[in-house]
């Protein structure tokens, strides 16, 4: 099959809908993908489920970028899709070695009510989720490396050869 990646990830399907393609499609060609950011984390998320499923289904992966006129951005492996991903599991996991060290400086701020424990500004909460979506990031792109890739693609075709 086919696809653009605004008509899979920038609409509301979920990962019913991915395992679907999954299922009907051996071979999966996805256009136009933008390198993404955390600022636009819901098409992100969808992003990575869809990899998700298509990798539990065993698809091959034929994969084009979308770079805005003027962008510079060079796409060289699947994690240059993710900007600051990798930043952003780095500076999490030094804040995560702060918290670590200073154990009695946790900050405490209210939220709606709601005493909410704070590091550099950040609810805890929050930070988790950005920790949670850096490392969806990482596996994403790992999987997509190796969709890719033409042991995977040999394999889905059934061209490999048994010695």
């Amino acid at each position: 099959g086919r696809f653009d990646f605004e008509e899979l990830c920038d609409t509301e399907l979920g990962a019913m809908d991915y395992r679907a393609i999954a299922h009907n499609y051996q071979v999966v060609v996805l256009e136009n993908i933008p390198v993404m950011d955390l600022e636009g984390h819901n098409v992100a998320r969808r992003f990575i489920t869809l990899i998700d499923e298509l990798y539990e289904g065993n698809c091959a992966l034929l994969c084009s970028t979308l770079l805005e006129n003027g962008d510079n951005t060079i796409i060289e492996t699947p994690m240059d899709l993710f900007s600051g991903a990798s930043e952003t599991h780095a500076s999490s996991q030094a804040i995560e070695e702060e918290e670590e060290q200073e154990e009695d400086g946790q900050r405490q701020s209210v939220f709606m009510g709601v005493d909410v424990a704070q590091e550099g500004g950040m609810p805890v909460g929050a930070l988790a989720s950005v920790r949670e979506l850096a490392f969806a990031f990482e596996r994403s792109a790992s999987r997509m490396f190796e969709m890719t890739s033409r042991p995977w693609w040999d394999r889905v075709l059934g061209l490999e050869t048994k010695e």
